[in-house]
């Protein structure tokens, strides 16, 4: 037996021992969350383009909740926040910075890598202290959280995973929309750090934010899985934000905060190309959960204002029309209710809208720079207001007809007449506001959009309020997840029971597309595909095209790859919607000559295109002309605008000397006749 003196220092050295391990264990947990994204991104033929995306994607996430824990912990570190709302303020955040960057021409792939490294060891450091204080003392605090719907819980976040990798699997990217602008604005951020395009449409319809976000997506990712960011990294932020509730809220129902979540990750299939859906979804509820944790720890001052303002501001950037109910969100907010601290509570949304807007103002400084405009369709700046494509004249008669058949519509929420009415009746307390707040700006906003496009299928609608509708939804859900302890004795459990109805009535209907999608991520993930990407087959010729021109040259592009120019190389101009945009006195397209003169005049010398006679989708003379016979108005009104300009170009492509012709695309000095 050993000698009792012995003792202590035995299990002091054993207390060392284990405390060694400890922190050995914690160290190689935080070594793992940078290392992996970092490997998948600089070697990504390790893992192959599915899984090498996946990791990188998720390690986007981790950054974000790294950057939005060193936010709570330097505005708020005596208020609890969840992971899923840091995420939130993370992503927002990076969006702020990422105006900035925008802004002055630095925003290029490597400070882009940069800022994710710097959030992935942020979280790493996180990851450690907290592994290291759960292995100490709070074991016991640990277990307890364990509850009754713990495996259910697990089971979600595995189909999430499992959903999460099927998103990162390549997939055909819109031709009309992703091919032709929104890939090619990405890649343009990567390689130059900015994003100018005076001749865009879809540039003049967002300030930037997704196209910053998907940058940095596709720097460990191709253009075939462009999508991922909306459609992958969202879904799990939303999920989180949803499950999130709880750890704020834990007398509140677990059921329906699990069903709401199961509803975010249900979300139905509404897009058809990489703008902000899902993205959407995200800032909203991550400005109403914002607003439920400011009234809960009734907080208060610059601080909470700022973290309120990110999310307000980074929403307002990934589509023009989610300003609308932004603002109708925050003015909502600011006039709701008459007790003792309205006037203190209204300060408060002032600093709010300040923030708000600091954090816009390099976007809005950078859209003046590109299309003279900071606010569209407010001020049209370069874009022209006889566009019928966009601006049809329409009696009130058919605006009122669009909009009882959208309210009428079972997507993208199936029961929202219920909701609507459920709402008001689930708010309570810290809720109310928020709640009011919510309800004004998702349904006012809508009617208001609607009554802006009136000439737009009901599809066309269902994609532009889908952020807002389904936001409306789950801040419902999660109010009525509460309504039994703000309500007190005036409870009414019918309220929670027809939320649930109609939560469980979305799940249910999207059954089908949920078996769907994990049917094709299995087939995907078995697939094992190592090929290039399918999107790369015509870059030899898109080279060649480039080549062509002088470096340093401006390039005005009607090519359908034009993702595939190195942006670097020559300032590439982008002509998307022709006709549409354009700065004054505006491009015209009676003929050729006027064409051409206008375009040296805007010092514009090559002219790169794709021949209208061989194009196959947005640039194809026989597609316009199909339609311009067709049964949808917008684009019969929209047709002659198109056909028109394919004219103009043909007219050029006979007048004007050929620097490269391969017979499907051209490029001509604009300066020289041809010979």
């Amino acid at each position: 037996m050993e000698p009792e003196p012995h003792r202590p220092a035995a299990a002091a050295k054993a207390a060392q021992t284990v405390a060694r391990v400890k922190v050995g264990v914690a160290a190689t947990l935080a070594a793992v969350v940078v290392v992996m994204p970092l490997l998948a991104l600089l070697r990504a033929g390790i893992f192959g383009p599915l899984w090498s995306a996946a990791i990188w994607a998720l390690g986007l996430v981790v950054a974000f909740a790294g950057w939005g824990t060193v936010l709570q912990r330097r505005l708020a570190p005596a208020l609890d926040a969840d992971l899923g709302l840091r995420t939130a303020w993370g992503l927002s955040l990076t969006v702020a910075a990422g105006g900035l960057l925008c802004l002055v021409g630095l925003a290029r792939r490597p400070v882009l890598v940069a800022w994710v490294v710097l959030g992935l060891g942020l979280s790493a450091h996180e990851l450690f202290i907290w592994f290291v204080a759960a292995a100490d003392g709070e074991r016991q605090r640990f277990r307890a959280r364990f509850r009754w719907d713990t495996a259910l819980v697990v089971g979600l976040l595995v189909l999430v995973g499992l959903s999460f990798v099927g998103a990162a699997a390549r997939d055909v990217p819109n031709p009309n929309d992703d091919l032709l602008a929104y890939l090619p604005f990405a890649r343009e951020i990567q390689q130059t750090g900015t994003l100018i395009q005076p001749f865009s449409l879809r540039r003049m319809a967002a300030y930037g934010g997704q196209s910053l976000l998907q940058a940095m997506t596709l720097l460990g990712a191709d253009d075939a899985q462009v999508h991922l960011f909306d459609w992958g990294i969202c879904r799990v932020v939303l999920v989180a934000l949803v499950l999130g509730s709880s750890r704020e809220a834990p007398r509140g129902s677990r059921l329906t905060v699990l069903v709401a979540a199961l509803a975010a990750f249900m979300l139905p299939e509404v897009r058809i190309n990489s703008t902000s859906e899902a993205s959407g979804v995200v800032g909203f509820v991550a400005i109403f959960r914002t607003m439920v944790w400011a009234e809960r720890n009734h907080a208060s001052g610059r601080a909470a204002a700022f973290l309120l303002a990110l999310p307000i501001a980074a929403v307002c950037t990934l589509r023009q029309n989610y300003m609308v109910v932004a603002a109708l969100m925050l003015g909502t907010a600011a006039l709701f209710g008459r007790d003792a601290d309205a006037p203190e509570r209204r300060r408060q949304l002032l600093r709010v809208a300040g923030l708000t807007a600091a954090c816009l103002l390099p976007w809005a400084a950078l859209a003046f720079r590109s299309n003279h405009t900071f606010l569209f369709p407010v001020f049209h700046g370069y874009y022209d207001p006889h566009y019928v494509g966009l601006t049809p004249a329409s009696s009130w008669h058919k605006r009122l007809e669009v909009l009882l058949s959208s309210s009428a519509s079972p997507e993208p929420v199936r029961l929202l007449p219920l909701l609507v009415l459920a709402a008001p009746a689930a708010a309570r307390r810290w809720h109310q506001r928020p709640i009011a707040a919510l309800w004004v700006g998702a349904i006012v906003g809508c009617a208001a959009l609607v009554m802006f496009l009136p000439e737009a299928d009901v599809s066309a609608i269902q994609r532009y309020t889908f952020a807002m509708l389904v936001a409306f939804m789950i801040g419902t859900a999660l109010a009525a997840s509460e309504h039994t302890v703000t309500a007190g004795g005036r409870a009414d459990t019918a309220v929670l029971a027809v939320v649930l109805i109609a939560l469980v009535v979305q799940v249910q209907g999207n059954a089908g597309t949920l078996e769907r999608n994990l049917s094709r991520a299995l087939e995907r993930i078995a697939a094992h595909d190592r090929d290039p990407s399918p999107l790369l087959a015509t870059q030899p010729a898109v080279r060649r095209v480039q080549e062509a021109v002088p470096a340093g040259e401006r390039l005005l592009a009607m090519i359908e790859r034009p993702y595939l120019f190195d942006f670097k190389r020559n300032r590439v101009v982008l002509l998307d919607q022709t006709g549409a945009v354009s700065p004054p006195p505006g491009i015209p397209l009676s003929s050729g000559e006027a064409m051409a003169g206008y375009l040296v005049g805007q010092g514009i010398r090559y002219f790169a295109f794709s021949y209208p006679d061989k194009a196959q989708y947005l640039y194809s003379r026989a597609h316009w002309t199909r339609l311009r016979t067709g049964g949808q108005p917008f684009w019969r009104a929209t047709a002659p605008v198109y056909l028109a300009a394919f004219d103009a170009v043909d007219a050029i492509a006979r007048t004007r000397h050929k620097l490269y012709d391969d017979g499907q695309m051209a490029v001509v000095d604009l300066t020289v006749l041809g010979q």
